[in-house]
């Protein structure tokens, strides 16, 4: 089965565990596993660590935002 084209699709725990059993596959597989799971495994890594860029950009904007709105409530609240 050919997994590369349906990695960006995959949920994230089954991505993860996709990639735990790349690396497993890397020190116990067969040549023929080892050589498919290094082939997998660095699309593997970069779809996570993608995700994790972009859960982390939310978070910043959100974090950011929250505290734009704070200033400006107590902006409002300074001149009343």
């Amino acid at each position: 089965m050919d997994f590369l084209p349906k990695i960006p699709e995959m949920a994230e725990d089954a991505l993860t565990n996709l990639g735990a059993n790349a690396r497993r596959l890397l020190q116990t597989g067969t040549p023929k596993q080892q050589q498919a799971a290094q082939a997998l495994l660095p699309a593997i890594e970069a779809e996570l660590e993608s995700r994790s860029l972009k859960k982390t950009a939310i978070k910043r904007e959100a974090a950011a935002a929250s505290a734009a709105s704070r200033r400006k409530k107590q902006a409002v609240g300074d001149t009343r």
